[in-house]
């Protein structure tokens, strides 16, 4: 297993606040990853056999939100995407306290907000499929633990010529049938 992150950063009181991760399964590989902001929020662009896809986690800190989401929405403004782009995380509301960045990064991100129902109109025509869990890890404080993953389904041929949804004649072959015993 493959992990892209960024470490959290130093407070004043000597913890550690935010730090991002994402755990890139068997079978992908990581093209790219980059901190788009240290600490806070990180880039993994990964690849498998057939699929690329760019996959950002983020932690925006209540008390830094704004100028976080700022900040990436500049960088989204400023890098070229050219593959699906999924983005999670745990942005402290920074959807209702500034709803004029939020719609910047929703523009330049090229993603719906799905706050987190995902519309199955969406998933249903997508070549990927995308389950969220959440887990009460630390449910004490208030906090959840949120797992994404998605599995890629390989495109499919629709062409009725295509020589793949010719039908075999059922004497050519038959399972369990053997040439030694055709009846």
């Amino acid at each position: 297993m493959q992990i892209a992150h960024t470490a959290g950063l130093p407070t004043e009181r000597g913890g550690v606040s935010g730090g991002s991760a994402i755990l890139i399964p068997p079978g992908w590989r990581v093209d790219r990853e980059e901190e788009i902001i240290p600490g806070r929020i990180v880039l993994a662009v990964i690849q498998d056999r057939y699929s690329i896809i760019g996959l950002i986690l983020a932690y925006l800190h209540p008390q830094s939100k704004g100028d976080e989401l700022r900040e990436l929405v500049k960088w989204m403004k400023s890098n070229k995407v050219d593959y699906p782009l999924y983005i999670s995380g745990d942005f402290n509301q920074a959807d209702v306290a500034f709803p004029e960045a939020w719609n910047d990064l929703l523009i330049y991100a090229k993603v719906t907000d799905t706050q987190p129902n995902l519309p199955t109109e969406y998933i249903a025509a997508a070549q990927i499929d995308v389950l969220i869990a959440a887990h009460r890890r630390h449910h004490l404080s208030g906090h959840y633990q949120l797992t994404a993953t998605f599995t890629v389904r390989p495109c499919v041929k629709s062409d009725m010529k295509d020589p793949i949804h010719q039908t075999i004649p059922s004497d050519v072959f038959c399972p369990g049938r053997t040439e030694a015993d055709p009846n």
